[in-house]
């Protein structure tokens, strides 16, 4: 039995992954207005090297950065600036190259890692012969900074702490619904496409990017924070259709990975929890704007990943509101040619029956079946016809209408 000593990995930070995602932050800051954090960057670099060495990205990323900031002062000499981007080409080549610790020529060991050979060449070029001029260094600081970015940072995900991470999300999401209504409470018939690299385009897909990075952290979470406190449902009195307004496009961006799916779940069983209680004047006015977000959501059916769990949601719910919500969805649904299946009526007629022993207008839930099977019949014929539709409908095999005559009767 071995009695040394186990060999331990001394490191400079308590957290690795918080501390490399704060250099991410603070290295690269985002376009968004926030302030410029490079040089608190490096004052945090300087402390960790007191402690151990750090990793050779990182400490080129400090060293290329220092670069680009003495070049950026308005005072900055000219020999010292190309004195500064050359050490730090010099030092990013050779670090990286002799990490692999192979006999291999620089440019051979290079292109193994990936590493442009320009670089290696302003490396040759700055050891052995005289300095590169100052606006070459400029361009490849750039691209050095491109690199290690492309290479190495872009990877560093915020680090999620799973005791502490509900209150900490719902923090940060009321802080981006802040961020996001400032941003668009001006310019709310603004469409702003993927490709818009204008100031308030980079800000507006910066915001749409953290949205989506607390989405994949707890998606759970931020979907009550957008129900419950004051986001999407106004809880102080205010009109819900600025409120449909402003966050609906966000919704739209977000629906990807059946998010507004599971939107649309929660939102019903609100709905459900509120029901007998809406003598009360306050849940009366969070029940009427939950039910005008449900047509909302419920008239964009392309939003929804899987439309047959939506409409089994609407289903389930006996109530009138309910014939109102399985109207908009079926229009929707027919307009954006997703499906109106033989099935699917059968699951209405089925609902309808529970619906009758309910207090729900019978007439109601008749002209609701025969849009139902108004759409079912539209389908069929747009089908028999060879349309453009055939390739969005599909029927089901298994129907059997016998099943559901005598219960339709």
């Amino acid at each position: 039995m071995s009695h040394y000593p186990p060999q331990l990995k001394l490191v400079p930070w308590t957290n690795e992954k918080q501390a490399l995602y704060d250099l991410k932050r603070w290295f690269y800051p985002d376009r968004t207005g926030s302030p410029d954090l490079r040089r608190r960057a490096l004052s945090k670099i300087k402390a960790y090297q007191t402690k151990c060495p750090l990793p050779h990205i990182v400490e080129m990323t400090s060293l290329i950065t220092s670069a680009i900031l003495n070049d950026e002062a308005p005072e900055a000499d000219t020999l010292a600036t190309r004195l500064a981007y050359s050490m730090a080409i010099v030092r990013f080549v050779n670090e990286l190259v002799d990490a692999l610790d192979v006999a291999l020529p620089v440019y051979h060991l290079a292109k193994m890692l990936g590493i442009p050979l320009y670089f290696v060449e302003i490396r040759h070029t700055a050891t052995h012969d005289e300095l590169p001029s100052l606006e070459l260094l400029r361009q490849v600081g750039v691209r050095a900074r491109t690199w290690l970015w492309d290479n190495y940072w872009v990877k560093i995900e915020k680090p999620f702490a799973p005791g502490v991470f509900g209150a900490e999300l719902e923090t940060d999401v009321k802080t981006l619904t802040r961020e996001w209504r400032r941003l668009r409470r001006d310019s709310l018939a603004k469409e702003v496409r993927r490709n818009d690299i204008s100031v308030y385009g980079q800000q507006y897909w910066n915001l749409v990017n953290l949205f989506v990075q607390h989405q994949a952290g707890d998606e759970s979470d931020m979907i009550r924070v957008f129900l419950t406190d004051n986001i999407l449902v106004p809880t102080d009195g205010k009109s819900v259709t600025s409120r449909i307004k402003l966050y609906g496009p966000l919704l739209k961006v977000l629906a990807g990975n059946g998010f507004v799916d599971r939107v649309v779940e929660a939102l019903m069983g609100y709905l459900v929890s509120l029901e007998g209680k809406l003598e009360i004047e306050a849940t009366k006015v969070i029940y009427d704007a939950l039910d005008a977000w449900a047509v909302v959501l419920f008239s964009q059916s392309e939003w929804f990943q899987d439309p047959e769990f939506v409409l089994s949601l609407v289903l389930e719910q006996i109530h009138a509101m309910s014939l109102k919500h399985l109207r908009v969805l079926i229009t929707s649904l027919v307009e954006a040619n997703r499906f109106i299946l033989p099935r699917h009526l059968a699951k209405v007629r089925a609902a309808a029956q529970a619906w009758e022993g309910a207090t729900v207008d019978k007439a109601a839930i008749e002209q609701v079946l025969t849009d139902v099977e108004n759409s079912l019949q539209l389908s069929q014929a747009e089908l028999s016809e060879g349309s453009t539709a055939a390739t969005f409908w599909q029927l089901d095999s298994e129907w059997d209408p016998s099943h559901f005559i005598g219960d339709c009767a």
